[in-house]
């Protein structure tokens, strides 16, 4: 009997601590989601700046062959935030593949064991 009382006292317990985690885990979760949209808003803004500097150039200064120096930076603030966000992806696609296989993995030990037990 002492002992079902010290269980009790421990699962209310945790589920005390475990609600009290929840809101630090909550601000963790939403500052994540803050920086991680300012640095897609900068990643936008250096694209178009980019953008903006290769059609400035194309418009004023393509003539007469003026300014190049505009034409590689143009083309490198263009397509860094192209190469951010597709190594992002691919990173997300790659780390959402191997939960996959583990998860799997898992399924097919469990499936393996209960085969052994029956």
């Amino acid at each position: 009997m002492a002992s079902t009382s010290a269980n009790r006292t421990k699962t209310t317990t945790q589920t005390c601590s475990a609600s009290a985690d929840e809101p630090a885990h909550e601000a963790k979760e939403q500052a994540k989601s803050w920086a991680a949209l300012a640095a897609n808003c900068c990643l936008l803004i250096v694209g178009i700046g980019g953008g903006a500097l290769l059609t400035w150039w194309a418009l004023s200064f393509h003539h007469s062959n003026e300014r190049l120096w505009m034409v590689p930076v143009g083309l490198v603030l263009s397509g860094t935030p192209l190469l951010v966000w597709l190594s992002i992806f691919a990173s997300v696609i790659c780390r959402s593949f191997k939960l996959l296989q583990r998860i799997s993995t898992v399924h097919l030990i469990k499936y393996d064991l209960h085969f052994l037990i029956v």
